[in-house]
């Protein structure tokens, strides 16, 4: 992360992109769809998905051209195929790619207005009406729930029982859900988006969240692995004299830990929603680290001690 003036950058995860030139958010799975000049392959292509820890390629298929303006419509993604007259417009509803036809040529732009899409572009017919440039679509909302994606994402997939504990935060990606059921897989459960949960027995545990909204039922599942902390009992919040203060905070915090040892570690910061706000690197002995908080959203966020990428302490920061 690079603070500059009260903005923050903040680099995400293997972010090469071949000249990204359109974006979207769906707003239903927190997903952020990225066009890019890349021509489509069997492991590649020129459509990308970020889900605020991992990029998925979204390949086309039929087509190795890639899409050149995207849109949000009825909960649904729109893709236009940029020189590509056999394949104009490209639906993808969560699963499937549909192609609409009717265009004879070209799409460069779309935006929702009154409920149709309204497509520009160098075409002159759509359908079998001759138009000059510009049309609205209307597509009735789907009936089915391909859309509704769920997804369990933590911040390590490794957690140890250092303190006699291991405390995991989960993130769900649907933030407007009517309802989640969380089950941890230690006979632990939960109802709300974003828990914290504490395992007290090392093992492999298989996590779920099933979400409901607007009459869809979705679920999604992740493996965690908790493990004894052999070699790791220095690693309490005693022992390092971990302190962070203040907290909670207006402005920035400060972080104090003595590391007994030159294994690589590193303090983490996350927001609410599990998108990493900052890497700060750690060195044997005493560590006081100020951690901008002034650049965070207002709320509760997390600051973590990861020993060789993994979690070994966590802490809540309420941000006011």
């Amino acid at each position: 992360m690079v603070l500059l003036h009260g903005m923050a950058w903040h680099k995400l995860k293997d972010e090469y992109l071949a000249t990204p030139n359109n974006m979207v958010v769906d707003t239903i799975n927190n997903f952020l769809y990225v066009s890019s000049q890349e021509y489509s392959t069997d492991t590649t292509s020129g459509l990308k998905r970020w889900d605020g820890y991992n990029w998925d390629d979204l390949h086309i298929p039929g087509t190795n051209f890639y899409p050149f303006k995207l849109c949000m419509y009825h909960k649904e993604l729109y893709a236009s195929l940029f020189f590509n007259i056999d394949t104009i417009l490209m639906r993808y509803d969560g699963s499937t790619w549909l192609n609409i036809t009717g265009l004879n040529s070209n799409v460069s732009d779309m935006c929702v207005y009154n409920d149709d899409l309204y497509i520009a572009g160098y075409f002159t017919m759509a359908g079998t009406d001759s138009v000059n440039g510009i049309v609205a679509l209307h597509v009735e909302p789907p009936t089915g729930c391909n859309w509704l994606i769920p997804r369990v994402f933590t911040n390590s997939d490794t957690f140890y029982l250092g303190t006699g504990q291991a405390d995991v935060q989960f993130y769900n990606n649907n933030a407007y859900a009517e309802t989640w059921q969380w089950n941890f897989g230690d006979s632990g459960t939960d109802n709300i988006k974003d828990p914290l949960h504490s395992y007290t027995l090392a093992g492999t545990y298989t996590v779920t969240v099933t979400v409901t909204e607007d009459s869809c039922t979705k679920t999604d599942t992740a493996t965690i692995w908790v493990l004894n902390g052999n070699n790791l009992e220095e690693y309490t919040k005693e022992k390092l004299n971990f302190k962070l203060y203040p907290n909670p905070t207006t402005g920035g915090i400060i972080v104090e830990v003595t590391l007994p040892n030159t294994t690589p570690s590193e303090l983490r910061a996350y927001s609410s929603y599990g998108s990493l706000q900052g890497k700060f690197a750690l060195h044997q002995g005493f560590n006081k680290v100020n951690i901008p908080a002034s650049q965070w959203a207002s709320g509760v966020s997390l600051a973590g001690l990861y020993v060789n990428g993994k979690q070994v302490l966590v802490e809540k920061v309420v941000k006011k």
